[in-house]
């Protein structure tokens, strides 16, 4: 979700026609998804699986916004860029919400999908290590 500024400066020698097709490609390609997304100039909202390591990733900028809930007694997720969304899907669907979430801007957050463990890695706009809350 969002607009790049200049995403054709992510994939030289590459012709991709919409932003999205640019930046899948530029982070599929990435061999330090911390340097790639420092390299990121725009609005956005991603959310993308690594086959490699099994994790869905989450991550935001400040000028998107990113949600998920944890629906109750099944651990299935919910994400969107709209919170009053996922309250309505989940109301919809006869799920109880166990626990929401925001993530904050610049704080890649991972869930690791084999063995069902949950992370948060680095904050990457502070170019440093950081464990730490990833939420708002």
């Amino acid at each position: 979700n969002g607009t790049l500024d200049y995403h054709k400066g992510l994939t030289p020698g590459k012709n991709f026609t919409v932003d999205s097709e640019a930046v899948t490609y530029f982070l599929n390609e990435s061999t330090n998804i911390k340097e790639a997304l420092e390299k990121i100039e725009g609005a956005y909202s991603f959310v993308w699986y690594d086959e490699a390591d099994c994790s869905l990733n989450f991550a935001r900028n400040k000028e998107r916004p990113m949600y998920f809930v944890v629906i109750k007694d099944t651990g299935s997720i919910i994400y969107g860029s709209e919170k009053e969304m996922l309250v309505w899907l989940a109301e919809r669907n006869d799920f109880t919400i166990e626990k929401n979430y925001s993530i904050k801007p610049g704080v890649l957050v991972s869930i690791y999908l084999e063995n069902e463990a949950f992370s948060f890695g680095w904050n990457w706009r502070h170019r440093h290590e950081c464990y730490c809350d990833p939420f708002a």
